[in-house]
């Protein structure tokens, strides 16, 4: 009966209850803030950093909610153990960690923090093709060692130096982040190959 219960209550109704002092876990949180959040509005939180110690099995037995970093695989079994978990919220864009069939299954809702760091991830791409196309390595180690300042003509050829633009880029999968870096690239004036799943 508490299982068909379980599996009844929408994502509104779990999101309302985890501020009327039920019990929240947290694995491998890098900093705790939103911890103490939950705390502030009444959650009894446990944080457990390694979720191999029985410490964590004896939190999660009561737990109703558990929030997880990459770094902690949920597994069946580790579900099996949680009779009163109703959500998973998956800190981060992945939830490749997460039996989701298990999951699904006991009528636990997972989430995660979707399109959160899309802008860093997108940057963080041109940063290094800029990087690898620029030669800024074997620049920056030329201009280090003096090199630069002892030429006469106060320039470097040693590596060639090309340019982004008219350059073809194949991305893999076109989601939040794949279509994100396809629109930064043509600003660059990059051809742009999408290779994706067919639904």
């Amino acid at each position: 009966m508490a299982e068909e219960q379980r599996k009844k209550r929408t994502i509104t109704e779990i999101r309302e209850s985890k501020t009327t002092g039920e019990k929240m876990v947290y694995t491998s949180v890098p900093d705790y803030t939103s911890a103490r959040w939950a705390e502030m509005a009444g959650v009894d939180v446990a944080v457990v950093d390694d979720s191999s110690s029985p410490d964590f099995e004896t939190a999660l037995a009561t737990a109703d909610a558990l929030i997880v970093r990459s770094a902690t695989k949920v597994r069946a079994e580790m579900l099996e153990g949680a009779p009163e978990l109703t959500v998973i919220g998956r800190a981060g864009v992945g939830v490749d960690n997460i039996d989701l069939d298990a999951a699904g299954e006991a009528g636990i809702v997972v989430s995660n923090a979707r399109n959160y760091a899309t802008a860093s991830v997108v940057e963080h791409v041109f940063l290094l093709m800029l990087a690898l196309i620029r030669r800024l390595e074997a620049y920056r180690e030329r201009v280090t060692a003096g090199d630069w300042t002892r030429s006469r003509y106060f320039c470097l050829f040693d590596a060639p130096i090309e340019e982004l633009s008219g350059k073809t880029l194949g991305i893999i999968g076109f989601g939040v982040l794949g279509q994100a870096v396809a629109q930064l690239a043509r600003a660059f004036s990059m051809q742009v190959k999408v290779a994706q799943h067919k639904m």
